[in-house]
Order: C-alpha cells, then sequence, then structure tokens
C-alpha cells in the first residue's frame, strides 16, 4: 500500500501551536518565535522606505516571498487609524509575544469593530483564528480582507492553506489557481497548488512542473514530488528525491521521509532481485 501522509504534515503546519511564528523560505517547518505582527513608526524597509506589512502575519506556512509584493507595504501614515484602534493593536501584539493568541484575537475583534475596511486586520485576526481551530472564523475573515483588497495574495494563500487544513482539497486547488493569477510567480502559490494536486491523486504534469520551480526554496516540494513518482510507479526516482529531500539542512519531517525512504529502498531491492532471477 502506497505510503500515506497528508498535506498538512508535507506543509509543515502546525495547527497545534499555541504561538504564531514567522518562518522562512524553505524551512519546512514552523518557527515557534514569536515576531512582531504590527510594525511600529520605525521600522522600514530599506528598499522602499515604508513599513513592511508583508508576512508577518501568514498562516500555516509561514512563506515569506523574497522580495516585498508592492500591494504588501503600507506606510503607517497612509492607515490614519483612530488612536482605540492602534492602542488594540499594540495590545494584540503584546499578548501575541506573550503566548496569548486568544487575548491577541479578542483585540483584534475590538480593533476590526473600530477599523472595518482595513483588510490587513481581517486577515491578522484570521491567523489567530487558524492557530485557535476555528477554522469557518478564520475563513470569515480572509475572505473579508479578500473583499476588501481582491489583489490580497497572502490572504487568498491563507485561504488555501486553512482549507487545506479542513481536507477541502478541491477548494483549497481553487484558490490557489486564484492566488496565481493575482501574482503568477509567487513560489508559495505554485507550492500550494502543486502539492495540492498531489494530494488529491492528481500527479499531473502541472503538479510536477509546479513543485520543481521551487523546490530549491522550498525543500518539502521535494516530498511531493516523491509521491507524485510513487504514483506513477517511479520508486527510484522517488526514493531520489526522498534522498535528496534528507540531504536539505532544513530537512524537519520527524522521520516521516527516512521511514518512507526505507520502504522505497526495500521495494527497489527486492525488483531488482526479482529482475535478476528473470534473466537466470
Amino acid at each position: 500500500m502506497r505510503h500515506r501522509i497528508t498535506i498538512l504534515a508535507l506543509l509543515g503546519l502546525s495547527a497545534a501551536s499555541g504561538t504564531m511564528g514567522q518562518g522562512r523560505p524553505g524551512s519546512g517547518g514552523t518557527d515557534h518565535t514569536i515576531q512582531h505582527n504590527w510594525p511600529d513608526d520605525g521600522t522600514k524597509n530599506p528598499s522602499t522606505g515604508q513599513v513592511n506589512w508583508d508576512g508577518d502575519d501568514a498562516v500555516g506556512l509561514q512563506f515569506r516571498d523574497h522580495g516585498a509584493p508592492k500591494n504588501y507595504v503600507v506606510p503607517v501614515s497612509m492607515l490614519k487609524m483612530p488612536g482605540a484602534a492602534l492602542k488594540e493593536m499594540r495590545k494584540s501584539d503584546e499578548a501575541l509575544k506573550a503566548g496569548d493568541v486568544r487575548g491577541s484575537a479578542e483585540h483584534l475583534e475590538k480593533m476590526v469593530k473600530l477599523v472595518p475596511d482595513l483588510a490587513v486586520v481581517h486577515n491578522s485576526l484570521g491567523t489567530r483564528y487558524v492557530v485557535l481551530r476555528e477554522y469557518d472564523k478564520a475563513l470569515a475573515e480572509f475572505q473579508k480582507a479578500v473583499a476588501l483588497q481582491p489583489t490580497y495574495r497572502l490572504a487568498v494563500d491563507n485561504i488555501t492553506v486553512t482549507l487545506c487544513m479542513q481536507h477541502r482539497y478541491a477548494e483549497a486547488e481553487a484558490t490557489a489557481r486564484q492566488a496565481l493569477r493575482i501574482e503568477p510567480e509567487a513560489a508559495s502559490s505554485k507550492y500550494l497548488l502543486g502539492s495540492i494536486l498531489v494530494s488529491e491523486g492528481k500527479p499531473t504534469e502541472e503538479a510536477t512542473t509546479l513543485l520543481q520551480s521551487i523546490e530549491d526554496e522550498y525543500p518539502r516540494a521535494k516530498m511531493f514530488l516523491a509521491m507524485s513518482m510513487e504514483m506513477h510507479g517511479e520508486i527510484g526516482r522517488a526514493a531520489e528525491e526522498l534522498r535528496d529531500y534528507l540531504r536539505s539542512p532544513m530537512a524537519s519531517d520527524n522521520g516521516v521521509a527516512q521511514e518512507w525512504l526505507g520502504r522505497l529502498e526495500t521495494q527497489v531491492t527486492a525488483q531488482k532481485a526479482v529482475n535478476g532471477l528473470s534473466h537466470e
């Protein structure tokens, strides 16, 4: 029987995490160190001179694409938030840094009532709900963010990941494609779509192309490629993808890949023995 592995395990998601950290591309796992989820007035993006709002509130995958997409960079001076909203924002950040995700969410709930038209607040509140496993509430917030800012790809990615956490892969595929229509070269969105297709049992050429295009950035893509190759009966190639993944200093899968590789190597050895007998 084919080694079964869920998309959640391969994506490095951590629904049980008590805090929401910020990982780095290709980390293959979740960084549980809490980061600032809101910028201070003095925090500038050196390339733009603007406050960078770009990835601290990403859900699950914790991706931060290389470079700062312009639609994720907003100067605080342009937000014109009332003092009460800024107060709730800072309280939310303090609660998150203290590991109090529920408290952080409660402050964002107050904030979103004060600034209901700010997409980034809905996105941030959605991330708290994901950590709290309140997935329907999270989806509602991400969808509000996208309704307010249709090009907010990060929020679309967050919808995709949350759907995956609910095993709603067909819907997740649709939103992953939506994200790529917004930003066709977005590595995180390519990774999501490729991994979802394989998880749906669709090891297509499209899935392979997507995963191969970002496997250097996200080594876990190699595990999905291995799964795809195994589905096609290419056991040797699947094993090589797993070996390649395990050689990466960023490999982190709780032994899943090593166990899987051992099973594939046993199959390869058995196949060679059968082939040897057939030629005698």
